[in-house]
């Protein structure tokens, strides 16, 4: 599949191009690939956050930023979490399938293995997935390029 932005040619599998990280399946969006460094620091940033706040602020934030395929640090650091048809999920998605089956789920019933392996899949997966996004069938991309 050529990429329209910058022409590479990716291999099928591919939802971003490999080259400029544009998200191939609805490249209209504008949205690129979030790094896995960009991931890690919004998932830092939530734990001060929720300090801060005393878990409640961070929950009532979470639940508002939520209906924009959002959590408080993934907002302050411009990145969305989007379905396969590009779209932000909603809070439904978010909230039941990807986190709490996903990541909590899972995770208790491996005793905190899957939490490990899913924190480093992102390092070698093609679409820098985790576990918990190829369940929900997400990706975690940053805001829509400026041109």
């Amino acid at each position: 599949m050529e990429c329209p932005d910058c022409h590479w040619q990716n291999s099928p599998e591919h939802k971003f191009c490999v080259k400029c990280g544009l998200f191939l399946i609805e490249p209209q969006t504008r949205y690129t690939v979030a790094s896995y460094g960009n991931r890690v620091g919004a998932y830092l940033l939530d734990i001060p956050l929720s300090i801060v706040t005393l878990g409640i602020g961070w929950l009532i934030w979470n639940i508002v930023v939520m209906t924009k395929g959002q959590n408080p640090g993934k907002q302050l650091v411009g990145m969305y979490i989007i379905n396969s048809k590009g779209e932000p999920i909603g809070f439904w998605h978010q909230a039941l399938l990807r986190a709490l089956v996903g990541m909590y789920v899972l995770g208790g019933m491996t005793l905190g293995v899957y939490t490990i392996v899913d924190f480093l899949w992102p390092l070698w997966d093609r679409n820098n997935q985790a576990l918990h996004d190829k369940v929900a069938g997400t990706f975690v991309v940053r805001r829509p390029a400026q041109r």
